[in-house]
């Protein structure tokens, strides 16, 4: 079973241009997300698996190997950051 990742109880936002900039209130760390980026974070607000993204990429027409790794690093700087929790 693939681990599923939320969004964070705690989070600053704001949007700047086409960019959302989010910032964990503890730490103050700050991920700055494009368009791209902003659909696995609206995706955590349900709760997702890599698996579970990928597959919406690929459904667009995205190759899902070039973008697994994309996705996977997204989801690990959010984690890094505080911005989103990784669980069973």
């Amino acid at each position: 079973m693939s681990a599923i990742y939320r969004r964070a109880a705690r989070f600053d936002r704001e949007t700047l241009a086409d960019d959302l900039i989010l910032m964990n209130p503890d730490s103050r760390a700050v991920v700055v997300l494009n368009a791209t980026a902003q659909l696995v974070w609206d995706a955590l607000a349900e709760g997702a698996s890599l698996d579970d993204l990928v597959a919406v990429f690929a459904a667009a027409g995205a190759d899902a190997a070039s973008v697994r790794a994309d996705v996977a690093a997204t989801l690990d700087r959010l984690v890094e950051a505080g911005l989103a929790v990784r669980g069973p």
